[in-house]
Parts: C-alpha cells; sequence; structure tokens
C-alpha cells in the first residue's frame, strides 16, 4: 500500500495507484504524481516510514526521488518513479513472517538549507533500517 502526505508545501501529491501486489523478491515500479499549486517555485524533500515497522528492514527502494530535494516550478507536475522490491528474509523472520501487507508512507517537507526537517532524516526511515544507495 501507498500513502502520501504533504506537512508546510502547497503540493498535491498522491500515488498512481494505493496497492499494488508484488512477489517477495522481485522489483517493483511505482509512480507518485507531485503538483506545485503555488505561484513560485518550491523545493521539498520527501522522508517516508514504513508499517508494519517491523517490515521497515526488508523494504528496499533501489531508486526514490526520497533521496534527493525536488524543486518544483510554480504549477508544475511531475510523476516520480520509485523502484523496490521486499526483501525474501521478511518471510523467514520469526517477527515478520506473517505480514501480508506493507504501507509505505511518505511526507514532503520543505526543504531548509538543502535538508528536510531535522526531526526527520531520508537516510534513516522511521521503522526501518538506514536507506540503502544514498
Amino acid at each position: 500500500r501507498f500513502d502520501t502526505n504533504v506537512n508546510g508545501v502547497p503540493f498535491d501529491f498522491k500515488p498512481e495507484v494505493t496497492t499494488q501486489e508484488v512477489q517477495i523478491g522481485r522489483t517493483a515500479l511505482a509512480f507518485f504524481k507531485v503538483t506545485n499549486n503555488s505561484d513560485r517555485p518550491v523545493t521539498a524533500q520527501a522522508v517516508y516510514n514504513v508499517v508494519p515497522e517491523s517490515a521497515g528492514a526488508y523494504f528496499e527502494k533501489l531508486e526514490c526521488f526520497c533521496f534527493t530535494e525536488q524543486t518544483l516550478q510554480p504549477h508544475q507536475t511531475i510523476e516520480f518513479p520509485m523502484t523496490y522490491f521486499i526483501d525474501p528474509d521478511l518471510a523467514t523472520d520469526a517477527e515478520t513472517r506473517g505480514i501480508r501487507e506493507v504501507t509505505l508512507s511518505y511526507t514532503f517537507y520543505p526543504s531548509v538549507n538543502g535538508k528536510p526537517p531535522a526531526a526527520v532524516s531520508p537516510t534513516r526511515p522511521l521503522g526501518g533500517k538506514p536507506a540503502q544507495g544514498l
């Protein structure tokens, strides 16, 4: 499942689809549409978390718009891809083997000096291990 939110930015932010059925260990692709509703350029960065928290260690993003800040021009709409997979170890870990649904939730925050708010770091997802590829 995919969930999207904004905090302090004039964006519309939605997943192309709210759910995807994926086979564990197979690479998948999801798209997210972002529109800047303001009359000025806005720079923001998406941060994420994974629910249930125990599944966060097994949700691997290979490419993600959340790895860097994004600047959208006034009234610009961009469709961002995100490539991911769920590590097969999810099915063998005693804490996670019964999990059948994982929710990835993104929130766009304004970028402050090239970084999102200090309370949430894009290099460490809430409930997960440090992001790969940073």
